[in-house]
This record gives structure tokens, sequence and C-alpha cells, in this order.
């Protein structure tokens, strides 16, 4: 076995290249706080996850914001970027945790289930057929199957979301000068 079987190339990276008039575009019109501590605008993420959606299974994204080299200043695109980085990888954790809170409460749905199924047997091989096992048989299925759904299903819609963050938050993020039309 040589080493050229154990190499496997890195995919090319995404460049996500972002024409803004300026950087007011990438926040709500509704804050009129500084950038430092602005929200971003909603629009602005809807259409940059638009953009992302074709080269997501490419390698790691490198967001470039193209501006004219009037309107550009070194001090607002470092609080710019830093302030996206952290969105990137804030969201990231908040996915992240999210899709570890369902696996936890399907997981428990399933074993209080499979515990309330087990009770309802139990009292059904000790007294045969009795009030008690008919009240504990549908609760004990339920949580079983919301388990299973949870741990399955729900934890699974967290993905796309989890995926995208996870790439952003390894991004890298820059501003660059807009070409002169000629």
């Amino acid at each position: 076995m040589s080493l050229n079987s154990f190499y496997k190339p890195k995919p090319p990276s995404a460049d996500i290249v972002l024409r803004i008039p300026n950087y007011n575009y990438l926040f709500s019109d509704f804050d009129p706080r500084s950038y430092s501590s602005r929200s971003f605008s909603d629009d602005f993420f809807t259409e940059f996850r638009n953009i992302c959606e074709a080269e997501i299974n490419l390698g790691n994204f490198h967001l470039r914001f193209m501006l004219h080299k009037k309107n550009r200043s070194s001090v607002y695109e470092a609080t710019i970027k830093k302030r996206l980085e952290n969105h990137f990888k804030d969201h990231y954790f908040y996915f992240l945790n999210k899709k570890k809170k369902l696996l936890i409460q399907g997981g428990l749905f399933l074993l209080i289930g499979v515990g309330v199924i087990a009770t309802s047997g139990l009292l059904l091989l000790r007294y045969g057929s009795s009030f008690l096992e008919v009240i504990l048989q549908p609760p004990g299925w339920f949580l079983f199957w919301e388990g299973l759904n949870l741990m399955i299903f729900s934890s699974k819609k967290q993905d796309n979301q989890l995926y995208f963050y996870k790439k952003m938050k390894n991004s890298k993020v820059s501003f660059v000068d807009e070409p002169i039309d000629k």
C-alpha cells in the first residue's frame, strides 16, 4: 500500500464575494447602535445562506466583502470581522447544544418509557390483567416512541444548521476594494 492511497486531497475552498455599498448593509435598519453592538440584518443572513447553499460541500469558506475604497474603514472592518466570527461561533454552539439536549431528552423519554412498559409487564405477570397495567401501557409506549422520535428525527433537523455554522465558524472573513469600472 502506497502513501498516495492515504492522501485525500483537500476540497477547494469556496470563495464567496459579496458586493455591499456600505457597512450598514450588514446590519438591521432598525438598530441605531454602533457596529460593535448593532444587530445583524436578517435579510443579509437569509441571502448569505442562499448563496452558501450551492457551495456548502466545498472546503472552507472565504467570505469577501467588496466595497468602494472611499467607503472602507479598517477600524469598522476589524469590528465587523470579529462580530461575524463570534456570531458564527455562538450559533454553532447554540445548535450543537440544542442537538445534545434533544438527544438527552429523547434518551430519557426512551428509558422512562421502557421502565413504564416493564413495570406494566411485571404487574401483568404478578396480578394478571390489572387496571394499572391498562393505565401504564399507553404512556409507556408513547414515551418510548417519542424518545426515539426525538433522538432520530428531531435531532437530525439540527444537522443542516450545525453543518452550516461549523463551516462558517472555520471560515475566513475579509474586506477588499471594489474594482473600478472603466
